[in-house]
């Protein structure tokens, strides 16, 4: 299984479903710093925002915990 850690702020509260069987599925937007590029004229690096997808048991602790912010 391919694994990859981002570190970055929900740009809004986590959005939660749950199906006809009972399963959750979560989607939240994260906004990721890009270190890779030169910082601007105040400081800051330019961002990412990427999109996420959780299902079952990682969507409920998505939803449990997360926060916009």
């Amino acid at each position: 299984m391919n694994q990859i850690i981002m570190r970055g702020r929900c740009t809004a509260d986590p959005f939660t479903s749950y199906g006809k069987d009972g399963k959750a599925v979560s989607m939240i937007t994260l906004c990721v710093p890009d270190r890779s590029m030169p910082r601007d004229s105040k400081g800051d690096y330019p961002v990412d925002y990427i999109r996420c997808v959780a299902f079952n048991g990682l969507a409920g602790v998505i939803e449990k915990y997360c926060e916009k912010g």
